[in-house]
Formats: structure tokens, C-alpha cells, sequence
């Protein structure tokens, strides 16, 4: 390593760049095991080495020889960390790649099913070894962590130069889950009392897990939602249409872009045993273009506003915060007096003092003034690390009691 990247491993940071490593690393294969040297010649971690993309080595351990103890030590770790989670919901992230200290790797629980996502080619044969460990470690009662009936690689989007993975089994039975030559796999999950049929394999494994931290919000503040119009933007899967719908909402609108996503909500919507007066209506929109369509001549006492990712690279960031800005300020026009607005963001390079800066001034040039703000902590199973700010990508900022002044 040269001195800046061995400074970023001595921070235990767990990526090495590609512009940080001489034209002699070309000589590796994708996917190789390297021991990482100090500028001293003295070895400091282990990584696995990358030929496409820009992150040339992900650093799998940070001691000077590999140890598949320390490994399994790291699982078991990640394991606990989840024990108070268990108790109110079967569905969680079991990894949380980096930020877990398994770069690269995500491992969720949706009910009886594992689902198991690998970001990049040079990965597949690590991840699957962890995922190995994983399951070998739950069979001990002791780890208090149930077998999963199966394992499903759900690869995500194609990314760089990296080929599109194929959805497979990596344990179960395969055959059993095929509608029409697709995979389709059923599971119900549960957050607290609000139980919830989801269908596998889907975006980010089937439902957004990091919006745990919201759904909880919104079931205990049912004032929030109760006996409201409300409009859930970018519902995907409308998991969190539901927990307003059961926390009292009069009616929920869910607009996505994705007619998929929709459908999917409507035909799980119509599985659920538990029934109420909530009225659901869907509305299939390109949210960047057409969101005045959907605000015209309506109001709402919530407004939730959970775009996907905008800065896929640092080029983007400028439009990234023009989008916000245009979401969030057009949203306040559609706000009941008294209402309550929260905007999430999931794009990693907006820190979150610059995502509520860009708020609390729009809602000024507008007049309005709120009661309260919160910012969300993320749940147990999305764990930040300090010196990986990568990882704290996920923000949820909420204005309570908006009033215009």
C-alpha cells in the first residue's frame, strides 16, 4: 500500500481505491485474496481485489493475519446487536455489509427467508463462505437466531462493468416457487402488530428495512395519522401506507413510478386478514415530472416524501438537491394547516445537516413554521460506523405541526 492508503486502513476504513494502487495490481485476478502491506513492509489486512469498479480492494479484515475465528466472532456480534429487534418484528438486516464489517455483503431476514445480496462480482465466493458461517453458527440454540427454510441470492442492479447475476436458491426448494417461469416467493412479516404479505425477490431484497425507524414512528405518534389524508410519495411496496392506514388514517394516496411496485401493494393489500375503513388509492406517477398532478386541488395532514437514491455519483449532487427541493417544496403546498411533513433520503452524499438546511429554508421562504423536528435514529440492524461515513446514508427528518405564519 502507499501512505494514503495505508493511513485509510490504519482508520480502519474498509475500501481501497483504484486510483490509489500502481498499474502493477492489474496483474491480479478478480476476486483474489491479498495481504495488505504497510509502507514499512509490515502486513496490516486482508482484502479481495476488484478489477472492476472504482473500488479496487474491500478490506475483509483489519489484523495482520486472516482469522476465520475473528470472522465468526464478527457474526456473532452482529447477531446480538439485532437480539431487541427480534422481540417486535421477523423481518431484519442480519448484515449490514461494511458497516458489520463484511463489505460488500447484505443479509436479510424476511420471515423464514434469507436473502442474500452480493455488490460485487469479486465477492460471490466470500459471501457465500459467510453466508455458510452465518447458518452453521444458528444451529447452536445458544445464538438464539432461527434457521432459515431458504437462502435466496437476489443480486442487486447491474453496477460498473459487473454482469447481472440471475436470481438462484442457495438452499430450499427451488421448484416450489415459480409462477409463469418467474421466481415468486411469499412470505408474511410482522412490525409489531401490523403483519404484512411481501412478495420475493424484489427491490432491496423485498422491502426497505431501513424505514424501520419511520413505521415504528408512525404506529407510536397515532395522532400523526388518525382520522388524515394521507400521501405516501415513492410507496413502493406500501409497507408504510400500511402503518398509517393502521395507525388511523381516513385515507392513504401511494404513488410510485413503478407499476410493478403498485400492483404488487394492491395484491398483498388484498391478503391481509386484518380489515379497516382506510380508504387506499394508487396513483402510477413519474414523481419528478407529474407531481403537481398529483397534489392539484388536495390536501393532506402527512405527507411522506421517500425518493431513491439521487447521487449515484458525486457529479449528481447538485440535482439531487434540486429534486428535494422541488419535492419537499412543492408538498408544503398540499399540507393541511396543523399537518405534519417528513422527507427521507437514502442518498449517501447529502449529509443530513445539509438535507435539513435545505428544508427549514424552504419552509421559511414559504411561511411556515413547525413545532417539532425529529431526526431519526437508524434501527439496531443498520448500525453506523464513524470512521465509514459512506454508511450513514439514511436520513428521516420530520416537521410536526406545520403552521403557516
Amino acid at each position: 500500500m502507499n501512505r494514503k492508503s495505508e493511513l485509510s486502513i490504519r482508520r480502519k476504513h474498509p475500501w481501497i481505491f483504484s486510483g490509489n494502487l500502481s498499474s502493477a495490481a492489474s496483474s491480479f485476478i478478480n476476486g483474489e485474496w491479498l495481504t495488505l502491506f504497510s509502507t514499512e513492509n509490515k502486513p496490516l489486512a486482508t482484502g479481495i481485489y476488484s478489477n472492476t469498479g472504482l473500488i479496487a480492494i474491500r478490506v475483509v479484515q483489519f489484523h495482520p493475519e486472516f482469522s476465520k475465528e475473528k470472522i465468526r466472532e464478527n457474526l456473532v456480534s452482529a447477531l446480538r446487536r439485532r437480539d431487541e429487534l427480534k422481540k417486535t418484528t421477523n423481518a431484519y438486516r442480519i448484515l449490514h455489509g461494511e458497516n458489520d464489517f463484511f463489505p460488500g455483503i447484505t443479509i436479510d431476514r424476511l420471515n423464514q427467508t434469507w436473502v442474500v445480496r452480493i455488490y460485487s462480482s469479486s465477492l460471490q465466493s466470500y459471501g457465500r463462505w459467510i453466508v455458510w458461517n452465518l447458518y452453521d453458527l444458528c444451529k447452536s440454540s445458544k445464538i438464539g437466531e432461527p434457521l432459515p427454510k431458504r437462502i435466496l441470492l437476489d443480486p442487486p442492479e447491474k453496477t460498473g462493468e459487473d454482469k447481472k447475476v440471475v436470481e438462484r436458491f442457495w438452499r430450499g426448494k427451488e421448484s416450489n416457487f415459480y409462477k409463469n417461469d418467474s421466481l415468486l416467493i411469499r412470505e408474511t412479516v410482522f412490525l409489531q402488530k401490523v403483519k404484512f404479505p411481501i412478495e420475493l425477490p424484489g427491490q432491496k431484497g423485498g422491502i426497505f428495512l431501513d424505514l424501520r425507524n419511520l413505521r415504528k414512528f408512525i404506529l407510536k405518534r397515532t395522532d400523526l395519522s388518525k382520522n388524515k389524508n394521507c400521501l405516501h410519495l415513492f410507496s413502493h411496496t406500501g409497507l408504510t401506507s400500511i402503518c398509517m392506514d393502521t395507525a388511523g388514517a381516513a385515507s392513504v394516496t401511494s404513488v410510485d413510478g413503478s407499476k410493478e411496485a403498485l400492483d404488487g401493494f394492491q395484491r398483498v393489500l388484498s391478503l391481509k386478514k386484518e380489515k379497516s375503513f382506510c380508504k387506499h388509492r394508487f396513483l402510477q406517477k413519474n414523481l419528478f415530472q407529474e407531481l403537481e398532478d398529483v397534489l392539484i386541488d388536495r390536501k393532506f395532514g402527512l405527507i411522506v416524501i421517500d425518493p431513491p437514491n439521487l447521487t449515484p455519483d458525486a457529479k449528481s449532487k447538485t440535482s439531487a438537491l434540486k429534486s428535494y427541493s422541488y419535492l419537499f417544496g412543492n408538498c408544503l403546498s398540499s399540507l393541511e394547516e396543523s399537518g405534519t411533513i417528513i422527507l427521507c433520503s437514502c442518498s449517501g452524499r447529502i449529509r443530513s445537516e445539509e438535507l435539513e438546511s435545505l428544508a427549514k429554508k424552504i419552509l421559511n421562504t414559504q411561511g411556515w413554521k413547525f413545532e417539532t423536528f425529529h431526526n431519526l435514529d437508524p434501527e439496531a440492524d443498520h448500525p453506523v460506523r464513524k470512521n465509514f461515513p459512506e454508511g450513514n446514508y439514511f436520513k428521516v427528518h420530520i416537521y410536526e405541526n406545520c403552521k403557516k405564519s
